[in-house]
């Protein structure tokens, strides 16, 4: 790099020289609810995969609006997620 003088830096580089970043993030499984259990947590029959439910409970979901509403409310079957 050359010297530019007093309080002078060099210029950097434009963006679109460097490669942008990549998104490697699985997409997110989708589901049908197949029972609800209790306030707390119900079941999901995956999309794609008929052998196996999995649990889906409610302290997983995001927001604490959302976890209180999902106590109150709980889900349907039927519903998707």
């Amino acid at each position: 790099t050359a010297f530019l003088g007093a309080g002078r830096v060099p210029a950097m580089a434009p963006r679109e020289l460097f490669p942008a970043k990549r998104d490697y993030k699985r997409p997110r499984e989708r589901g049908t609810v197949c029972r609800w259990v209790c306030v707390e947590y119900g079941f999901v029959t995956r999309d794609g995969r008929s052998n196996d439910d999995i649990q889906l409970h409610v302290n997983n979901a995001k927001g604490e609006q959302f976890k209180q509403w999902l106590r109150v409310n709980g889900l349907n079957e039927g519903d998707r997620v």
